[in-house]
């Protein structure tokens, strides 16, 4: 099991991973996610790169290959996440997160997206976790830090882009805050 673990992060984020599991035990639910917002960082920038290159430059095809790698690695590790079985009761959130993302991630259409959306705001009870001890604190940060990253795809020009709105305008998102306010 421990080799499986280790292959399954993603990135130097070595750091990251041991900030969950020095605060108690976290099940593979909890490492495999923090692994997952890396790679989502890393496919948001990498697509981020490619709308600001030119087609005519030569780094725009090794860009675009890279954008496609990194997408295609945070959709399996979404995958692997919501397959994970649930150990302890914070998995429920992580999972139903990482599902959808993965979603969000295979999304074709803007309409795709908003009702992607939709289900984030209308269930935000399904995507949030509550508590004091540290683990549960770490938990809702992820999960907040998952919501941006949503967000932050939506802005993207391959899903905002496909009704004609400006990917660098300043929206604002909700914040996780203020969904978990509204219920």
């Amino acid at each position: 099991m421990t080799d499986m673990m280790s292959n399954m992060l993603p990135c130097a984020d070595e750091a990251a991973s041991h900030a969950v599991s020095s605060f108690t035990s976290a099940s593979p639910v909890t490492l495999q996610f923090t692994s997952l917002l890396c790679a989502l960082d890393t496919a948001i920038e990498a697509e981020r790169d490619i709308e600001c290159a030119e087609v005519f430059d030569p780094a725009y095809s090794d860009g675009c290959d890279a954008a496609e790698h990194a997408w295609a690695r945070a959709a399996d590790l979404c995958r692997s996440v919501f397959e994970l079985p649930t150990q302890i009761a914070s998995d429920a959130p992580l999972r139903n997160m990482a599902e959808l993302l993965h979603f969000v991630l295979g999304c074709e259409c803007h309409a795709d997206y908003c009702g992607a959306e939709d289900r984030l705001l209308s269930d935000a009870g399904n995507y949030s976790w509550f508590g004091h001890d540290p683990l549960s604190r770490r938990i809702s940060a992820m999960l907040a830090r998952a919501t941006e990253a949503f967000y932050e795809i939506g802005a993207l020009e391959m899903i905002a882009g496909l009704v004609g709105l400006d990917p660098t305008a300043d929206a604002d998102a909700p914040e996780l805050s203020a969904l978990l306010a509204a219920e």
